[in-house]
């Protein structure tokens, strides 16, 4: 994290998150996160949205590899127009942007998984969100 601060800053951030987050992920994610993750008694979901033909959600728990994982964090974090010098990003062969938009405004870009509490990691607070959605409640920010 250090060293992609210390990039982020000296360099900006504009059009170039996307490509310094992939190359600190391929540097940090064990070969074997993949694996890891579908051993957990709890789900890991990552959320992006597909955009062609249609926006769709895509709500991913399983990954083939740690690549694919870090492939998806990517996408998961794609804000159109700043994260890359392209709107979208590529993930596992279709155009993605972020998780925000895949689904309704109450859950803030995060799914709702069943689980006794869901963990949803954004960059901005609901309350700063035209979306909306309320802190500490069941389906709101936590």
């Amino acid at each position: 994290m250090k060293r992609m601060g210390a990039d982020l800053r000296a360099a900006g951030t504009a059009h170039r998150l996307a490509s310094v987050l992939k190359r600190e992920l391929r540097a940090t994610l064990p070969e074997d996160a993949a694996e890891v993750l579908g051993q957990r008694p709890g789900d890991v979901t990552v959320t992006y949205t597909t955009v062609f033909p249609f926006l769709e959600g895509q709500f991913v728990r399983r990954f083939a590899s740690a690549a694919d994982l870090a492939e998806c964090l990517v996408a998961s974090c794609n804000i159109p127009f700043y994260v890359a010098p392209w709107p979208t990003v590529t993930c596992r062969g279709r155009q993605a942007v972020d998780g925000y938009f895949a689904t309704k405004p109450q859950h803030f870009g995060c799914p709702p998984t069943g689980a006794r509490r869901d963990v949803r990691v954004s960059c901005s607070s609901s309350s700063s969100s035209s979306r909306g959605g309320s802190r500490g409640e069941r389906g709101g920010e936590v």
